[in-house]
Order: structure tokens, then sequence, then C-alpha cells
């Protein structure tokens, strides 16, 4: 009988091992038994909103978030990571309510004054953004991306030299860091240093291939170096992650009109101009263009 059981004990818990495996098979499944198992557990609805962040409805992502909320009203964490969720869906109003009511529930969330900055930022508030910047970096000195904001945004003010310093604060921290390379890598182009700058981003596209401005930027240097064709090969890898993106396209055309090569000019200045219509320099490049087969025809 011993040796019969044994077997059978043996079928029994694979099967239960691969009923447990299916569960397990994903982060947004793993929550999702949680949950059912114990609706009244706040993290369990944030780590299941963190799971569909990437995964599931934005729709199902807030209100995971927003029953972590409820059930835990005192926790920063949801409402930092429904901050996040509105920011990214352009709900500024909500954004800014979250990230500060992170902040209220928990001072040193350098995070929420990072995003709040990013926020600021994006509505063109300078002053406001740097002063978030500069309030994340202070609650954690290493706090890279704080830095290479403050880098980013001192680079579009045109101070190259002030944001260097702080991207260069940034890399000492993260050398692999994206955005921080990408922002050395622009600084360095500015200043005309362009084998620095070619360095920067190539090791951007090292750690986030899909760095659709860094294949632009680097397609830039190789334009200025008269290399078309490597240029081309760059803002066509730019276009395959972003098809719509203006300035590899817009470069695109120039370089086509640059080497008399009018048809295709227009081809691709009229492609540009379907998705940014109200574009001056487009309009600009694609009359050009225009004028330039006219006076072909009627000589």
């Amino acid at each position: 009988m011993k040796n019969v059981t044994l077997p059978i004990l043996i079928i029994l818990f694979s099967i239960l091992t691969y009923q447990r495996n299916l569960i397990w098979f994903d982060e947004v499944t793993l929550w999702r038994d949680v949950v059912s198992k114990s609706p009244a557990r706040a993290r369990a609805h944030n780590n299941m909103g963190t799971a569909l962040k990437t995964s599931g409805s934005l729709s199902e992502t807030i209100i995971s978030f927003q029953k972590a909320i409820i059930l835990a009203p005192k926790w920063s964490l949801p409402h930092y990571n429904l901050g996040v969720i509105y920011k990214d869906m352009g709900r500024i109003e909500d954004s800014f309510r979250e990230f500060n009511k992170s902040i209220e529930l928990r001072k040193e969330n350098y995070r929420s004054f990072n995003n709040i900055g990013m926020l600021y930022t994006k509505l063109g508030d300078r002053d406001k953004a740097m002063a978030a910047f500069q309030k994340a970096v202070s609650i954690k000195a290493d706090y890279f991306e704080g830095y290479g904001n403050i880098g980013s945004l001192l680079i579009n003010e045109g101070k190259i030299d002030e944001a260097v310093v702080y991207i260069k604060k940034a890399l000492k921290i993260y050398p692999g860091y994206p955005e921080g390379n990408y922002n050395m890598g622009l600084a360095y182009y500015k200043m005309g240093r362009l084998e620095l700058a070619s360095e920067h981003f190539q090791m951007a596209l090292r750690h986030k291939p899909d760095y659709t401005e860094a294949y632009v930027n680097l397609g830039n240097i190789y334009k200025d170096k008269g290399d078309r064709e490597r240029s081309f090969v760059l803002y066509d890898k730019a276009l395959k992650i972003d098809p719509k993106n203006m300035e590899a396209l817009n470069n695109i055309g120039i370089g086509y009109a640059q080497n008399g090569e009018m048809d295709k000019a227009l081809e691709i200045f009229e492609k540009a101009l379907s998705y940014y219509p109200q574009d001056k320099e487009i309009l600009q490049n694609l009359e050009m263009t225009r004028q330039i087969m006219k006076g072909r025809r009627n000589n």
C-alpha cells in the first residue's frame, strides 16, 4: 500500500505545483490572485496597479491605486504612483494634486519633487522646475535623475558649461544613465565637440536602444561631417521607432534637396506636413522645393 500511495502523492503534488505556477505566470496574475484572497490589503492593490502599468488598462491601473489609497489613506506611495499615471496621461492638475499629497504624507519623497519639476518644465515655469529638482537632490544627494533634469533645464537655457557640471554628477552616480548620456552628448554637440557628443549618444543607445532623439542627434553629427549616407541610416532608425519624428523627416528632406533629388525631398516634406500642418520650417522647405522644381520645369 505504501508503494502505491507514494506515486499518487507525487502526482497530486505535481498538479498543485503546476496550478501554482500558472498563478505566478506573470505579475498581473500574481497580484490579482493576492487581491482576490486579501482584498483589504492596500499593498496588494498598489502592487497590482504597478504591474498593470505596463500590461493592463489605464482605467484598471488607476482604480487599483485609488483602492490602495482608500484602504491606507496615510500611505504616500499610491499617491505617488497615481501621480505618475496622471502625468503620463497629461492630466497635469490631477498629477500635481497626487504628488503634493504624497509629499504631505512623506516629506522626503524626492521622486515626487522630481516629477513636480518635470511638470513645471512642461508648463514652461523654469524657476519652479529648478526649485523642485534642487529640492529632490537636497533630500537624496545621489539622485542621478534629479541632477540630470537640472542639467537638461540648463541646456535649454543655453547654460552649457553649468549644465555639464550637473550631468557629470549624474553620470558619476550612474554611468549608464541613458538620459544623462544623451544630455551630455547634446551639451558637447552644442559646444562643437562632435566626437565626445557621438560617444555619449552611442552610450545612451547602448542602454536605451529605442532612444529616438539619440539616433536623430547622432545622425545630425554625421550630417555635419558631410556623411549623408550614414546620417540617413540613423534617421531611418529613428523613424522606425517614431515614424512622425519631425526632425528626422525634415533632415532627410533637406538631405535629398541638397543632393538635387527634389522628387524625394518633396515626398518627405509632404509626409512631414501631413503630421505637422502648421510647422513653419516644414512649410518653408516644402515651398522652396516646389519653387525649385517649378524652375527646373520652366527651363
